[in-house]
């Protein structure tokens, strides 16, 4: 049987998502007993992690990364639910809590963040500090390409937010989203309802 082209290109990324895989759960087991990655977890591309030797962070089974910069300072939490799919580009910032739901869906080069830098602080913004909260993705969410996810958002269960969004208030379950702020654009349809 001969190989196309095709074939040993496919072949050679599936032996690099593999040996990329085995190697980034082999970090986190020698470098942190904090971090917890599912089975049958791919990583596609390269990710790049800082600060996560005293964060908490768990990546449920089956989840997809194409590549990312995952930051999570001293004592923050990453929480991320199984068969979620994150595409090229992906930047995730933990200071406190970020929370992803089962079966989310990330479009490249999504921002989502739980602090940001103080801009109202007297000493300006490289020396002012930071403020956030607690950032909420809820199940089956879908974020589409160049998101930004500000600190202290949540997003209910079932919300599609449109491409470019930069969402800066809570989105209610099953709603569709856009904008610059965000705002409501419709309701997404559920499986299975009419």
């Amino acid at each position: 049987m001969a190989w196309s082209d095709r074939d040993v290109f496919t072949a050679i990324d599936r032996v690099r998502c593999a040996f990329r895989s085995l190697a980034y759960r082999a970090a986190c087991a020698v470098f942190s007993r904090h971090i917890v990655i599912g089975r049958n977890v791919r990583f596609l591309g390269p990710i790049r992690a800082t600060h996560l030797a005293k964060a908490h962070v768990r990546v449920g089974d089956a989840c997809l990364f194409s590549s990312a910069q995952i930051t999570a300072l001293p004592g923050a939490r990453l929480d991320i639910g199984p068969r979620c799919s994150f595409n090229a580009g992906l930047v995730l910032a933990a200071r406190e809590h970020i929370s992803i739901g089962e079966d989310a869906m990330v479009g490249e080069y999504t921002s989502i963040r739980d602090f940001t830098h103080d801009h109202g602080a007297a000493a300006g913004a490289k020396h002012g500090g930071y403020r956030g909260g607690p950032t909420t993705i809820g199940a089956r969410v879908w974020l589409g390409r160049g998101v930004c996810v500000m600190p202290g958002v949540t997003i209910g269960a079932g919300a599609v937010v449109g491409a470019n969004a930069v969402v800066t208030r809570d989105v209610p379950a099953g709603a569709i989203v856009g904008g610059v702020p965000a705002r409501m654009l419709g309701c997404a349809i559920q499986a299975g309802k009419s």
